[in-house]
């Protein structure tokens, strides 16, 4: 059988940790004004984008959301798949 209780677990812990990536990088990028991967480096300074409004920010503040942003493309489609998962083992083993 292709899920099992344990792949079912591991779906779960997947979907949250997709969901809960998801959401703080909502979060922070409305605090600080947009994120990395949709700003841009110009002469020495540093952007955030949201929308069409760019924020001026250090360094280590661009390339942290810049990763966090590269985080989200690859939990958000973890999440899915892990949801999906978990989804079959809950059809196929009602309570």
């Amino acid at each position: 059988m292709f899920v099992t209780e344990k792949r079912a677990r591991i779906g779960s812990f997947l979907l949250k940790l997709g969901v809960a990536n998801f959401i703080a990088f909502w979060i922070i990028a409305q605090c600080l004004g947009g994120d990395g991967l949709n700003g841009h480096a110009a002469d020495g300074h540093y952007f955030l984008a949201q929308g069409t409004r760019l924020t001026d920010v250090s360094y280590g503040i661009f390339l942290y959301s810049r990763i966090h942003a590269c985080s989200v493309l690859v939990t958000h489609p973890l999440a899915m798949a892990g949801g999906w998962v978990d989804h079959l083992w809950r059809q196929r083993n009602p309570k």
